[in-house]
């Protein structure tokens, strides 16, 4: 795409320059057409033909036409492909969030469960050395707990 805007460009600053400074000849591309045994030599405004050139003129303007269209075309995908990394960005941090809530919800779960099962063990010590003294106090069959 770089390279029809390029092209595009050139055509648009030689379509805006004077007949005079277009026919400049360049030695080296003279050189390389006759290597390959080409000639070029451009013709006066007055000797071409006005059909021809307004034809070149029009298809100058469609290829400009096409080019401004898929920069405009490229300038809102690169905007669109901006707002999704926005977007997935945003996503991203909203994720992270969540993860860390849940990692924080997990650790305070795995906290009340250890402080239940350490108030568990606690409360069946107790249980037990009551009942052991119970029994050594009393007679067995008063010390009984239901399960």
């Amino acid at each position: 795409m770089k390279m029809i805007l390029s092209v595009a460009c050139a055509v648009l600053a030689l379509s805006a320059l004077p007949a005079a400074a277009q026919s400049v000849p360049d030695p080296e591309a003279d050189a390389r057409m006759q290597a390959r045994g080409e000639a070029y030599s451009r013709a006066e405004d007055s000797e071409q033909d006005p059909a021809e050139l307004e034809r070149t003129r029009q298809l100058n303007a469609e290829i400009a036409a096409r080019n401004l269209a898929a920069e405009e075309r490229e300038a809102a995908d690169n905007a669109a492909y901006a707002a999704a990394l926005e977007a997935s960005a945003l996503a991203d941090e909203a994720y992270r969030r969540d993860v860390a809530a849940a990692e924080t919800a997990r650790a305070n779960h795995e906290a009340a469960v250890r402080a239940a099962d350490a108030a568990r063990r606690a409360w069946e010590a107790d249980r037990a050395a009551w009942l052991a003294d119970c029994r050594a106090r009393h007679n067995a069959a008063i010390c009984v707990v239901p399960d």
